[in-house]
């Protein structure tokens, strides 16, 4: 199958963005904000699980632009209510 120009352009646009976005991801995440996918990380869940708990209202988020964050306060909160305790 021989590619156009345009998709063979087009094709290298999206590979240079993919790349760039895995390394930005592959940073740990500092400050108030941790996004879906390093919370899906932190949690050993997928991020559909996750997205499946915000329609529930079980975990609260931001959504700006296309891009989910949540704050690591929240985050924090919900893990210690969910710790077990042993006494």
């Amino acid at each position: 199958m021989k590619h156009t120009a345009d998709q063979t352009k087009a094709r290298r646009r999206l590979d240079e963005a993919l790349k760039s976005r895995s390394k930005r991801e592959r940073k740990p995440p500092t400050g108030p904000f941790i996004n879906r996918y390093w919370l899906a990380e932190r949690w050993l869940k997928s991020t559909m699980t996750l997205k499946r708990m915000e329609k529930a209202g079980l975990l609260p988020f931001l959504k700006i632009g296309k891009e989910v964050l949540y704050r690591m306060s929240d985050v924090e909160h919900i893990e210690q209510q969910s710790e077990v305790r042993f006494t």
